[in-house]
């Protein structure tokens, strides 16, 4: 059994891994130091699996840095994950 096959739960049988992976995000806001400027959006984000840390300037860099992180895994997607706002103005990553 190589890296990319896990047993399963159930059988103890190995199974391909998904094409997956747990991320920790912490979004936040800084106030700019020029009065008047919008507040700028910072991201953390950590690979559970790997421990790698990035710090990103806005939101619309989690999809890139997502992509590049599987590419690098070698367990890409096949089509780039696609990025919409909802009504609420939440940022989503499909």
């Amino acid at each position: 059994m190589d890296d990319s096959e896990q047993p399963s739960p159930r059988t103890g049988k190995s199974q391909e891994a998904p094409s997956s992976g747990s991320f920790l995000l912490r979004i936040w806001s800084e106030e700019r130091e020029i009065d008047g400027l919008t507040p700028k959006v910072r991201v953390f984000m950590r690979n559970l699996k790997t421990g790698e840390e990035h710090y990103l300037g806005d939101l619309d860099q989690i999809g890139g840095e997502l992509l590049r992180q599987f590419q690098q895994s070698g367990r890409a997607p096949d089509d780039p994950p696609r990025k919409r706002r909802s009504p609420s103005g939440a940022l989503t990553i499909s």
